[in-house]
């Protein structure tokens, strides 16, 4: 999958997630952190497409945390989902060796 492709596919995704948000107003927890259940939705969606993507090209796992990390970095941006589907598409293809995104 091309760059811009792959971005675009997180985009769409995250996109469908957030078409549910509406559902999921009940509060949860989430690794012990209390969130909407929304938030944990979409989280733990972004995080299985992330693994999913990093077996196609032979990389191990990410945690929860680390897509959690790249959510914080979206949050607050104008372009909050571009850059948060961005993030995860750099998650993807192992952007977390930069050192930028902790284990």
């Amino acid at each position: 999958m091309r760059w811009l492709e792959r971005i675009v596919w997180f985009r769409a995704h995250l996109a469908m997630l957030q078409e549910t948000r509406d559902a999921r107003q009940d509060w949860t927890e989430l690794e012990g952190n209390p969130m909407p259940g929304w938030a944990a939705y979409e989280l733990e969606g972004m995080h299985k497409l992330v693994n999913e993507e990093r077996v196609k090209e032979g990389l191990e796992p990410v945690t929860l945390r680390q897509v959690r990390q790249v959510e914080a970095m979206a949050q607050g941006q104008c372009d909050y989902s571009h850059k948060f589907a961005l993030y995860c598409a750099e998650l993807a293809v192992g952007a977390e060796k930069t050192g930028a995104i902790q284990p």
